[in-house]
């Protein structure tokens, strides 16, 4: 499931840190501030209930709803509000760093940890491959619903296209797994550095081309919206933008096994490994959060 949005900052609520309000999720900062305005908003209408008859309020409670209402006090919480929640993603960046680095220095020398890392990683990334799948699956299907005319023929093209994807992910998934066991055989040393590198190198792979497939469908998509006639013309523009597809998908595939091996000559001792798996973590954990 897609985390939610805070409905009072309006960014994403991530598991961690979430908190349930009559059923909506917020931060915690969030939500003990918006308590706290409806407690002294409360607080106020009592008093003014109580002491004045309930239609007027005491000048400092005066003052303080006026304070409330200006755009400099607004301004005011609105940057306290960001000033805390960058406080929370500083610390939990440092945290996760922490936890990594401890993790690094326990497991060292595991290759059964080494294993299971790698299990969950293709576990994790199959998980998300198909729910990315069912996303732009369910997004195509409402796309499809406004289109008016070439129903048949549109539906053909989407029923080929799935199987075309399915089927070169399939290819992709077993070649980049015959291209990871040739390259543990092949390593006799710094096996451990080395496994790390592979797996984050095929996750960035993976999200490249998960990212540059994603991109051509969109641009296909607004291209069947523009073109209403001339179905022969259509299936020939799609022949051509899978061969095209391919094509970019090889060469890029090609471009980064090239780097990964110049940065792999590059590499001489573990320290330099390290560093790396540190840098792309932290550049994973950046992205996820962004996003």
């Amino acid at each position: 499931a897609m985390p939610n949005k805070c409905p009072v900052c309006t960014k994403t609520v991530y598991f961690a840190e979430r908190q349930i309000h009559q059923g909506k999720e917020y931060h915690g900062v969030c939500l003990r501030n918006l308590l706290k305005e409806q407690t002294e908003a409360a607080d106020g209408k009592k008093w003014g209930a109580q002491h004045v008859g309930g239609t007027t309020r005491s000048p400092a409670r005066h003052d303080d709803y006026e304070n409330s209402q200006s755009y400099d006090y607004l301004k005011q919480q609105v940057a306290a509000r960001k000033e805390d929640a960058e406080k929370k993603r500083e610390e939990q960046k440092k945290k996760e760093e922490e936890e990594f680095f401890e993790k690094m220095r326990r497991e060292k020398d595991s290759t059964d940890f080494l294993k299971k890392s790698v299990q969950a990683r293709k576990e994790e990334a199959e998980r998300k491959r198909e729910e990315q799948k069912k996303k732009e699956e369910e997004e195509f299907y409402a796309q499809m619903q406004k289109e008016k005319g070439g129903q048949d023929n549109i539906k053909r093209q989407i029923e080929l296209r799935k199987e075309d994807a399915e089927r070169k992910r399939e290819e992709q998934r077993k070649k980049e797994e015959e291209e990871f066991y040739a390259q543990m055989q092949r390593e006799k040393s710094g096996q451990d550095n080395i496994k790390r590198q592979i797996e984050l190198r095929k996750e960035d792979a993976e999200r490249k081309r998960e990212e540059q497939r994603k991109k051509e469908e969109e641009e296909f998509y607004a291209q069947m919206q523009r073109e209403k006639s001339g179905q022969d013309n259509i299936k020939r523009q799609i022949e051509l933008r899978k061969e095209d597809a391919e094509r970019k998908r090889e060469e890029q595939r090609k471009k980064e096994e090239e780097e990964f091996y110049a940065q792999m000559q590059r590499e001489k001792s573990g320290q330099d490994n390290i560093k790396r798996q540190i840098e792309l973590r932290k550049e994973d954990a950046e992205r996820k959060r962004e996003e």
